[in-house]
């Protein structure tokens, strides 16, 4: 019990430190996309201005910005009490986490599909929280997809309305499947079959589903790699 409890105070001083680094980072990030738009203005006033000099600097400054936006993210995730809900389409939600993780896939080299199925109906949520579930569970299929050296990897994201008033979002991939030894902890603390990471993000995800009267769930029998769920109330 004192072990656990240790652990659990080192988890809430790395949470503070990462805080306060992504408040510190931010400026600077934000400095650099400054600096680089005024850059860029200066090279496009010049009478014969260098081949691809203002395309290179634009793209330094999205990818600033990338960054700021990535610890923004970050910062919004660790702040304490943030438990703001509101009305979320969750397939607009899936599409924004997607776009945000796009690097991500591309070096992955994995297709990702979305098959949007809400219907327009929407859930009470906190957008931040559930895009951490999502983005947990879209970088768990990368990681096992990539590491069993699949040459077509696939992630398929689908949402579905049932008929008893719960938002239904499944994540499924192509890749080696669960380990039966992890099948039944998959969902406890500090408990991983990867050789870097800490065995937190699933826990941390159904903790968060649950906080909003959801489930969340995986697939044990799943024939074709791996398929993790999760459901949430439609909103009244």
């Amino acid at each position: 019990q004192q072990r656990e409890m240790a652990r659990v105070m080192r988890f809430s001083t790395v949470g503070e430190m990462a805080s306060g680094m992504a408040h510190e980072l931010n400026q600077p990030l934000t400095a650099l996309t400054s600096y680089c738009g005024t850059a860029a203005a200066l090279a496009n006033s010049l009478p014969s201005p260098p081949a691809q000099l203002g395309d290179v600097l634009e793209r330094a400054a999205e990818q600033a910005r990338r960054a700021s936006q990535i610890i923004s993210h970050l910062r919004d995730f660790l702040s304490k009490g943030n438990d703001q809900r509101e009305s979320l389409d969750l397939d607009q939600v899936v599409a924004g986490m997607l776009n945000f993780i796009k690097p991500e896939m591309r070096n992955a080299d994995v297709k990702v599909e979305h098959l949007p199925g809400t219907q327009g109906r929407k859930v009470m949520a906190n957008k931040v929280q559930v895009e951490q579930v999502l983005v947990n569970l879209v970088r768990n299929s990368l990681e096992a997809i990539q590491g069993s050296a699949k040459t077509r990897g696939n992630i398929i994201i689908q949402s579905r309305l049932l008929s008893d008033g719960v938002i239904e979002m499944t994540v499924t991939d192509n890749g080696p499947g669960i380990d039966a030894d992890m099948a039944d902890k998959i969902f406890h603390p500090f408990q991983t079959s990867k050789s870097s990471g800490m065995g937190m993000g699933l826990s941390i995800s159904r903790s968060i589903i649950q906080a909003h009267g959801g489930e969340l769930w995986v697939d044990n029998e799943y024939p074709d790699g791996a398929l993790f769920g999760f459901s949430l109330p439609v909103s009244k």
